[in-house]
């Protein structure tokens, strides 16, 4: 694995994942932080945060003209979007797509699946509360009540399953506990980080996969207060 860092003209982040140049294009709202990309042996991690908290300028949406001053636009997501790039297919047969998430969905409800869909690794500690599918991306919403690797983060987060480029792609989303959010509205979150993936590396989305992205309200917009100076 190899990251190219994304040029000064917002060309996106580049993965090089085994040999297949993946794109990182997260949606509208939504920024790398480029202090959290980690290329391994067999995978690589991109922590994606909303652009608010990770304080890109993408975050500034409007000036106030008479002060001359930005003004940022609040958090849509107080939270984290972490994706994992690996070097070979989800599936050894793309044409069975629907006879292997349900497969793949019985494993992660298996003890060894809850363990590795899971953060704590304790099965006893995990359950999968519901997974959905469409037909490129099967989604599971986890409840892990065990000892968290980030104690911030609530008990209930989405993963997507999916593939970009022939490459296996696991995404995840969780919002801290003092920001708690409907789980139908961090899939549909989660979901647009999935299409805008999709779209950035040219691949197409089923209508399905879309109408889960478009129940996600947009990203909000700072307004000028009439009484700014």
């Amino acid at each position: 694995f190899s990251v190219a860092a994304p040029s000064s003209d917002g060309a996106p982040l580049i993965v090089d994942a085994g040999g297949a140049p993946v794109a990182v294009t997260p949606p509208e709202g939504f920024c790398i932080d480029g202090e959290a990309v980690r290329p391994e042996a067999s995978a690589a991690f991109v922590l994606i945060e909303d652009c608010a908290l990770v304080g890109d300028g993408r975050a500034v949406v409007v000036e106030n003209a008479a002060a001359g001053l930005p003004i940022p636009r609040p958090a849509v997501i107080n939270g984290i979007v972490t994706l994992s790039l690996g070097d070979r297919p989800l599936f050894s047969d793309p044409g069975e797509r629907a006879e292997a998430f349900g497969a793949l969905e019985g494993f992660l409800r298996s003890d060894e699946g809850r363990a590795s869909a899971g953060m704590c690794g304790d099965p006893a500690s995990i359950r999968i509360v519901v997974a959905r599918r469409t037909p490129e991306t099967l989604y599971v919403l986890i409840e892990d009540r065990g000892e968290q690797v980030v104690p911030i983060l609530g008990d209930r987060f989405w993963r997507a399953f999916t593939e970009v480029r022939g490459r296996a792609v696991i995404a995840s989303l969780g919002v801290f506990d003092q920001a708690p959010m409907e789980d139908e509205t961090k899939l549909a979150h989660l979901a647009r980080v999935v299409t805008a993936l999709k779209d950035g590396n040219g691949e197409a989305t089923s209508p399905a996969e879309r109408a889960l992205a478009a129940a996600a309200p947009p990203p909000r917009r700072a307004e000028v207060a009439a009484s700014a100076p």
